[in-house]
């Protein structure tokens, strides 16, 4: 009788794994002749398993050429049907690179997962550039924790073999990349590199990157963009690859905006770094673990939404519950009540990226907030609304800053684009010119409220409402329909947060009421009652009992009710609507 061993998801008999270690053996070459043979493969079999040519793996195994993408290693892996342990270590051979001169400070995250289209794109540009000899540079660039850095990390691994140096500059300061650049001129071997003189060293490399080819110079989480052209020679003869935060790269360098995952992509990375799957799973093996753990995939589902599909989130959940051994369901419900708190756990086992998300998001607020306290104020602003396509004119910058300490500042255009250029700067949002409206990452919505005091966040629901019901026209009227629409998001959000937070005014029920008008209007008819039985309660708690206001949303429930044929409920109503109405014009008389 045959034992078998179950992976979440991946069921495999003893003998259809290879679990030999071969402590021996270092190269990928080495490695991939054993564990053929151990399979009893000849390379031509291998070969017309893979579509490849047989010469391919014969290169491969005498170390003269890596496979040109992780892809073929994957596929590698499971045509030889390696256990993790085997697969992990083939793995770690495919990341040494062949390039002469090679200082990329990080190992290859074995967990990175898809981004295929994003890498493929990168090459294309890169390998086009190569090719005509253009020096422009290019620029992945996005939030800080979307995967930037990883992503360069994977290109210099995968594409290696094309180019005659793999150079790696930390970016962030100035005094990082006179570092970094004395630190390339000695692993050049540069004569001047012993010469003490850090400007004559610096020179040195320059003319160096002047009169080579074929090299890639990463320049990593570059910040403050004039230092690219003060450092990077003109007319130099290789390949510039920059992350940076900042999308507004002008002739500098071309930009690729690194996107969120999708939730497929992202359910794959969470699953694999949390051990839930094998590391080399792909989508078949995602779709088994949905049939077999319907719960389990729902509840990774709702995570990965929850984070945005944000890849630092991930992984710092990914961690968590590998290190904890708690399940997806508890740790979903874990994270529904304590948010913050597993924001800020980076966990014990990160080193490529050991900052927690929350302080990744936190350390960019604070730069805005020091570039710029107006930038600062529209996050704060955002925070309270629905995180995408918010209406630039819902955003005012002529607010009190009190509890940010800062002055208040000239609410006018000029200022606002002021403001949104820092912020777009850090990647901290998306403007849509066309429908003039941003958009902003849900997890830096929950950092900015965990920024402020219980009264702070309490104000800041009352402001957010005064300004939806000062711009929330009446819903009855279809000409107004675009702009109720246009706000109706923000409205479902404030409603959310008044109710939380036990927030009752005027401003609170007319807007509710006006929302839910429209939404009657336009057959959303559950969101309508929602709206109106909320604005009700509000009236009768703060109003007094012949209030028009209580009059009026009675009689607008009255007609839902009517419209949705549930006369029962609606006739109860409707005599109390007009003997209020009634009542209160007697008073005026």
């Amino acid at each position: 009788m045959h034992h078998r061993t179950v992976h979440y998801g991946v069921s495999l008999l003893p003998e259809e794994i290879i679990t030999m270690s071969l402590p021996s053996l270092h190269s990928f070459g080495e490695l991939l002749k054993a564990f053929r043979k151990q399979r009893g493969l000849t390379q031509q079999q291998l070969a017309t398993i893979l579509g490849v040519h047989r010469h391919a793996i014969g290169r491969w195994e005498r170390g003269d050429f890596l496979p040109e993408n992780k892809s073929i290693i994957l596929e590698l892996i499971r045509v030889l049907q390696l256990n993790d342990l085997a697969a992990r270590q083939f793995l770690e051979a495919s990341l040494t690179t062949p390039a002469h001169f090679w200082n990329v400070p990080y190992q290859r995250n074995p967990f990175f997962t898809g981004r295929q289209a994003v890498l493929q794109a990168l090459h294309q540009r890169l390998r086009a550039r190569q090719i005509t000899s253009l020096t422009q540079s290019h620029a992945l660039h996005g939030l800080g924790g979307i995967g930037k850095t990883q992503l360069a990390v994977e290109y210099a691994y995968t594409y290696a073999l094309e180019y005659s140096a793999v150079l790696w500059v930390n970016a962030e300061t100035r005094k990082n990349i006179i570092s970094s650049f004395l630190a390339i001129a000695e692993l050049l071997r540069l004569p001047e590199s012993r010469d003490g003189d850090q400007q004559y060293t610096i020179a040195a490399l320059q003319r160096w990157l002047r009169t080579h080819q074929g090299w890639l110079l990463i320049w990593d989480n570059l910040q403050e963009l004039e230092l690219l052209p003060r450092y990077l020679p003109t007319g130099h003869q290789g390949i510039v690859l920059i992350t940076t935060r900042c999308p507004a790269l002008g002739t500098l360098a071309q930009g690729l905006e690194l996107p969120i995952m999708a939730v497929e992509e992202g359910l794959l990375f969470l699953l694999r770094r949390s051990k839930l799957l094998p590391i080399t799973a792909a989508s078949q093996q995602l779709q088994l673990f949905a049939h077999r753990f319907p719960a389990d995939y729902a509840a990774a589902t709702e995570l990965v939404q929850f984070m945005g599909g944000l890849p630092l989130a991930l992984d710092q959940a990914g961690a968590y519950l590998e290190e904890t051994g708690c399940t997806l369901n508890r740790y979903l419900r874990l994270y529904q009540q304590q948010e913050f708190a597993l924001l800020e756990r980076r966990g014990t086992a990160a080193s490529d990226h050991p900052q927690s998300v929350a302080a990744t998001l936190i350390l960019s607020y604070q730069r805005v907030a020091q570039t710029n306290p107006v930038a600062a104020e529209l996050l704060c602003q955002s925070a309270f609304l629905h995180p995408d396509a918010i209406p630039e004119e819902l955003l005012e910058t002529d607010l009190a800053l009190s509890e940010l300490e800062q002055p208040q500042a000239p609410g006018d255009t000029y200022h606002r684009d002021q403001a949104l250029a820092i912020l777009r700067r850090f990647s901290l949002i998306n403007r849509s010119p066309e429908s003039q409206t941003l958009s902003v990452h849900r997890l830096f919505q929950v950092v900015i409220k965990e920024k402020l005091d219980s009264l702070a966040q309490q104000r800041r629901i009352e402001q957010t409402t005064q300004r939806l019901n000062a711009i929330f026209p009446t819903g009855a009227e279809a000409d107004n329909w675009p702009h109720c629409q246009r706000y109706l998001a923000h409205v479902e959000v404030c409603s959310h947060l008044l109710t939380q937070w036990n927030i009752r005014s005027i401003e609170a029920e007319q807007l509710l009421r006006r929302a839910g008008v429209y939404l009657r209007e336009i057959a959303q008819y559950q969101l309508s009652e929602r709206f109106l039985l909320q604005s009700l309660e509000i009236c009768q708690q703060i109003l007094e009992p012949e209030h028009v206001d209580i009059a009026t949303t009675l009689s607008d429930l009255a007609r839902l009710y009517q419209t949705m044929g549930r006369y029962a409920e609606a006739d109860p109503l409707l005599p109390r609507a007009p003997t209020m109405h009634e009542q209160l014009l007697s008073k005026n008389v």
